[in-house]
């Protein structure tokens, strides 16, 4: 099962408990290593070459996938998440149902068209990627609230001997400083609706999230569409996709979404904390940050590296 596993080209991991899932390019499955036991079993996908095909109950092991890359689990650890690159998709796999559907992406008419691929947000398979590759969930409000930082204290009430005018602008000055020192301060939603709402995702007249407050669901996934060097929005439980920043050219540039630009975008992580993407820019061979509420794009400036000799590269 190990040289299974290597020769299908190992592309992207994640740990759920005690269990660690590996995505394979190569041979276009979904592997489970069990670290208690060293076993090591195919989850979903079977080696018959690059396709597309959801599976029903008990049948995930069925279903055909066309270079599956990344992965990233639920909050819940029961459902997974992979980037299909090849069948420009991103692919759900219920781990207590055994089953795999197609979230968003893909060729409603002809499953097996691997070339259904483009730019264009929505829902289901009328969402069009291109080679996405990295994806990460976004951790529910309710589930990250414990690692962000407190409310900080009111400021403390004036003294009788302060006068109106000064209390007033000591109190401003202390609640304009907390503001912008501390933005992930702020009261936080619960569940999709929520977090997509402050991402400002989707809203005006491209419908979507915005105010309209149709969604229902404990998992956000963010997915680095490299090929259209966007980063995207997906709400598994409304099969929706939404564009969360970069203009669509390639290049480098900072700046708010819709004029930032990326050059491949590819492995993404997610700080609960700071509530920002960390972003592998793989053509610009640097680390960008996104900011989840506004978009906005910021690349990470690295000092003092000690970099290896060159033969060692």
């Amino acid at each position: 099962a190990a040289g299974a596993l290597a020769a299908g080209a190992p592309w992207d991991v994640v740990c759920v408990g005690g269990s660690v899932y590996v995505t394979t390019v190569g041979s276009n499955q979904v592997w489970r290593y069990e670290q208690s036991t060293g076993a090591l079993v195919v989850v979903a996908g079977r080696a018959a070459g690059a396709g597309h095909e959801d599976a029903d109950e008990d049948h995930a092991r069925f279903a055909r996938f066309a270079a599956p890359s990344g992965v990233c689990a639920a909050a819940s650890g029961a459902t997974l998440y992979t980037t299909d690159a090849d069948s420009s998709s991103v692919r759900e796999i219920n781990l207590t149902r055994r089953a795999v559907r197609t979230v968003v992406g893909g060729d409603a008419l002809f499953p097996w068209n691997l070339s259904a691929f483009g730019d264009k947000d929505g829902y289901g398979m009328s969402v069009r990627l291109q080679y996405p590759l990295g994806i990460t969930s976004i951790i529910p409000s309710s589930s990250s609230s414990s690692t962000r930082p407190s409310q900080p204290p009111p400021p403390p009430p004036p003294s009788s001997s302060s006068s109106p005018s000064s209390s007033s602008s000591s109190s401003s000055s202390t609640l304009s400083s907390t503001a912008s020192s501390s933005p992930s301060s702020a009261p936080a939603a619960v569940g999709a609706a929520g977090a997509l709402k402050s991402m400002g995702v989707g809203g005006g007249s491209g419908g979507g999230a915005g105010d309209n407050d149709i969604f229902r669901g404990e998992d956000l996934l963010c997915v680095a569409d490299s090929y259209n060097n966007k980063i995207k929005v997906v709400v598994p439980c409304e099969n929706e996709c939404r564009t969360l920043s970069g203009s669509g050219a390639r290049g480098l540039k900072d700046g708010p979404k819709e004029l930032a630009r990326f050059d491949g975008p590819s492995g993404l992580c997610y700080d609960a904390v700071g509530r920002r993407l960390f972003v592998a820019d793989r053509g610009n061979s640097s680390v960008r940050m996104v900011d989840v509420k506004s978009g906005y794009v910021t690349t990470m400036r690295l000092f003092s590296l000690n970099v290896p000799p060159v033969e060692r590269l």
